[in-house]
């Protein structure tokens, strides 16, 4: 009976033991579940303040400065690097920003495939967009979510239930709505980028916009004279005129003002042809001013200018009878 008695004893113990284990086993997957849950949450919200950033640098006419292409354990991407400039009336930098944003949502395109939550432009503004109902999203009073401009919002997101959960107060109320969770790979807001010269161009994955932003390019100024490029010393005859035609390229070329002066003695007009060229023209006294230069500075509205001087020499005139 004894025998019989320890037999039953430990056929339970290691009944328990075994469902210790699964218990084990099974809390072990659940914390897992949840990690995996709130890392998405985590990737998730990080998409969306990425995405309102970008937009809002769109709107304000922000440039990117750099970019620089990055790749950790899970994936790759992209860190942009933004620099916004604002002027005050009299053409000062009142304000300087550098940051930047990184993207890693599925920009290599491997596995993206779109989160219902998007952006769309109805030509004036961009608004957050449900992308499953093809229609924007809207408060309660039937008010558009604004993604840029002081009355821009960042909602949050959350996972109830495999649902995902809306806050457009930072947290303080929410909003269960028909989107199912489907997976860590399965919700991204960028399906692509292609890096250029002069810009970056970031692909939505919902429906293949493109979020263009400019890349910042230095303001360059260029002169020529008779379709050569000037030297150091520009000959000019007394009493004569000389035409420098300059071009400016660099990012906000279109909209830069261009100046031109001199150390007094020599006269200059300046005449703008297009947005991006005109002419300076250059004209000498009846006495030729020993040492005389003309400075001309191009500003392109982003607190960066350019200034080229050019200096002259007198033009010697030909002897009567050279046949020159």
């Amino acid at each position: 009976m004894k025998r019989y008695i320890v037999a039953g004893i430990m056929a339970a113990a290691l009944l328990v033991s075994g469902c210790g284990q699964f218990v084990r086993d099974e809390l072990i997957s659940m914390q897992n579940e949840i990690d995996r849950l709130h890392e998405q949450v985590e990737d998730m919200n990080n998409g969306l303040v990425n995405l309102h950033g970008i937009v809002s640098q769109m709107a304000e006419k922000g440039y990117i400065v750099d970019v620089k292409e990055y790749e950790d354990e899970e994936h790759g991407g992209f860190s942009l690097f933004f620099r916004t400039v604002t002027l005050g009336p009299d053409g000062t930098v009142v304000k300087d920003d550098t940051y930047h944003i990184d993207l890693n949502n599925g920009v290599d395109g491997k596995d993206a495939k779109p989160f219902v939550l998007g952006v769309r432009s109805d030509g004036d503004h961009w608004y957050w967009y449900d992308n499953e109902k093809d229609d924007w999203m809207r408060s309660a009073d039937g008010d558009r979510f604004m993604v840029d401009g002081k009355d821009g919002k960042t909602p949050l997101l959350e996972i109830v239930k495999d649902h995902w959960c809306i806050s457009w107060d930072g947290g303080k109320t929410w909003e269960t709505t028909d989107w199912e969770v489907k997976g860590k790979d399965a919700n991204e807001f960028f399906s692509g980028a292609n890096v250029l010269d002069d810009r970056v161009e970031l692909i939505l994955a919902a429906d293949s916009t493109v979020l263009t932003l400019p890349r910042f390019i230095e303001v360059g100024l260029s002169l020529t004279l008779d379709g050569e490029s000037v030297g150091e010393n520009v000959p000019i005859a007394p009493g004569g005129k000389v035409t420098l035609a300059y071009e400016i390229t660099g990012t906000g070329a279109a909209n830069a003002v261009v100046v031109a002066g001199t150390d007094g003695r020599l006269k200059t007009a300046i005449r703008r042809l297009t947005a991006t060229t005109g002419t300076v023209e250059v004209t000498c006294p009846e006495v030729f001013p020993e040492g005389g230069y003309v400075y001309v500075t191009a500003n392109d509205g982003n607190g960066r200018s350019v200034t080229r001087v050019v200096s002259f020499v007198e033009k010697s005139e030909p002897a009567a009878g050279s046949g020159e």
